[in-house]
């Protein structure tokens, strides 16, 4: 497929919420984001950074508030 779908979840022990990212097939320049589930615990505010880092603007997100992109 020229546009995959990435899968991730929440990091929380316990938590299943579950999200999906892909590409709109229609347009490429649009990301579809699809959140499956409802947090079981308080939330964090802190975005973590990997070392997997790098100039793609991809990110660790331990948590589901105040989310912040890299500039």
């Amino acid at each position: 497929s020229p546009n995959p779908r990435n899968y991730y979840r929440c990091s929380t022990n316990g938590c299943t919420v579950k999200k999906r990212v892909e590409r709109d097939i229609d347009d490429p320049s649009y990301v579809i984001n699809t959140y499956e589930g409802i947090h079981n615990h308080t939330s964090p505010s802190v975005v973590y950074y990997t070392a997997q880092d790098d100039d793609s603007g991809r990110f660790f997100v331990s948590g589901f508030q105040n989310l912040c992109q890299r500039s």
